[in-house]
C-alpha cells in the first residue's frame, strides 16, 4: 500500500510504467503477490485491488493449493473487483486436463454466472485457457454464463465458437445450440458481429432450431407489445446475414412460416410488422422461387392473408414494382377482389 502510494505521489503525467513495475515485481516474488492479496483483503478501498489478478496467478502457479484458499476468500467478500480478478487469474493459467479440480471448477462457475457484467466477462476470457486443453469442458463451462444479461456478454461467449484455435463452432451439439439461444431470448436487441455470427452458422446448420428461435421472438415481442424488443436484425441493423436459403430444409421451412403467419392472422400490427420483417431476413432476395410461393399464397388467400402479404412485399426493393410488373399487377387485382382496405395496404406495400 505504502508502496503504491509512493507510485501515485511521485509520478506524474498519468504514466503506467510504474503500475507495470509493480506487476512484474509481483510475478518474481510470491511475498508480494501475498502481501497484495492480503491487503486487498484487508481493505476494500485498497489501490493493491487492481493487481490481484496478477498476484492470485502468482500463487496458483506457484502453490495452487494456497492459490485456491486465497480464490475462495475473494469470492466470499463478494466484491466485483475480487471476483474479476479470479476471472483474470485462470485467464493467464495454462492447467492440463486433470488440472482443474472441483474446487476450480467451482471457482469458475461463481465468476461466470455473476450478474455484473464486467465479472462475468473476465470469466469468460478465462474460458479460453480451458479450451486449449479440454473442449468438451470449455462448452460446459460457457453454457453457466447468463449470456442473457446483455449483449455483450453474449458476444463475448458466441466469439468462443467461431475459430477453431478456441472452440470449433461443429462441436457444439443440438442440445447446445438450443441452450444458448435459449438464453439469448431474453436480449432485446441482438447487437453484436459474433452474435449475428453464431445466429448466421445456426441458420445454415441448425436451420428449424433457428427458425423456431426466430418465430418464438416475434411472438414474444407481440404479445408484450413491446417495440424495444428487436425479434431480428433487420434492414440496417443486419450485418451478416442468415443463410436459410443455404439449407436443404428451405422449402419445408418457407411453408412453415407462411403457415405460423397464417395462424395468427388475428394479430396486431406489431406481429405483422415484425413477421414481415423476419420473412424477409430469413428468405431474400424475392427471386423466381419465392415470387412463385407468394403467388401461390396470393391466389389462395384470404383478406387476412392479402394483410400478411403486403407486410411481406413493404419489405421489398424500391424498383420491384418496376422489376416484376406481371406479379405486382396480379397481386394487385387479387387485392381489389378483397375490397378497398386490402387494395389501400397492398398499395401502400408497395
Amino acid at each position: 500500500e505504502i508502496m503504491l502510494a509512493n507510485i501515485e505521489q511521485n509520478y506524474a503525467g498519468g504514466s503506467a510504467s510504474p503500475y507495470v513495475l509493480y506487476g512484474m515485481l509481483i510475478q518474481s516474488s510470491n511475498v508480494l503477490a501475498q502481501a497484495t492479496a492480503e491487503n486487498a483483503l484487508q481493505d476494500a478501498g485498497s489501490r493493491t485491488k487492481q493487481f490481484t489478478g496478477i498476484a492470485l496467478s502468482k500463487l496458483m502457479s506457484d502453490d495452487h493449493a494456497y492459490g485456491l484458499t486465497v480464490a475462495r476468500k475473494f469470492i466470499e467478500t463478494d466484491l466485483p473487483e475480487l471476483l474479476t480478478a479470479i476471472g483474470r487469474a485462470y485467464s493467464t493459467l495454462d492447467l492440463k486436463d486433470d488440472g482443474y479440480t472441483e474446487e476450480d471448477l467451482t471457482l469458475l462457475l461463481g465468476v461466470l454466472s455473476s450478474k455484473d457484467q464486467w465479472v462475468a466477462r473476465n470469466g469468460i476470457e478465462a474460458i479460453r485457457s480451458v479450451a486449449k486443453n479440454n473442449k468438451p469442458l470449455a462448452i460446459d463451462l460457457l453454457k453457466c454464463a447468463d449470456i442473457g444479461i446483455s449483449s455483450k456478454v453474449a458476444d463475448e461467449v458466441l466469439n468462443l465458437f467461431q475459430r477453431d484455435k478456441d472452440i470449433p463452432f461443429r462441436l457444439l451439439t443440438d442440445e447446445d445450440i438450443v441452450h444458448f439461444l435459449n438464453k439469448l431470448m431474453p436480449i432485446p436487441e441482438l447487437d453484436g458481429y459474433w452474435i449475428e455470427t453464431f445466429l448466421s452458422k445456426v441458420s445454415r446448420y441448425h436451420a428449424q432450431r433457428a427458425a423456431t428461435f426466430y418465430m418464438a421472438r416475434v411472438e414474444y415481442a407481440a404479445s408484450t407489445d413491446d417495440w424495444h424488443y428487436r425479434p431480428c436484425n433487420h434492414g440496417p441493423y443486419l450485418h451478416v446475414p442468415l443463410r436459410f436459403r443455404e439449407t436443404e430444409e428451405f422449402s419445408s421451412l418457407l411453408r412453415q412460416v407462411y403457415q405460423w403467419m397464417k395462424s395468427h392472422s388475428e394479430q396486431g400490427h406489431q406481429f405483422k410488422h415484425r413477421a414481415g420483417e423476419l420473412f424477409d431476413v430469413m428468405f431474400s432476395p424475392l427471386d423466381d422461387e419465392l415470387l412463385g410461393f407468394i403467388q401461390d399464397w396470393i391466389d389462395a388467400s384470404t383478406p387476412d392473408d392479402m394483410r400478411i402479404i403486403s407486410q411481406v412485399l413493404n419489405e421489398s426493393r424500391p424498383n420491384f414494382v418496376f422489376e416484376q410488373r406481371a406479379f405486382v399487377t396480379r397481386f394487385l387485382n387479387k387485392a381489389k377482389q378483397h375490397g378497398k382496405e386490402a387494395l389501400d395496404n397492398a398499395v401502400s406495400a408497395l
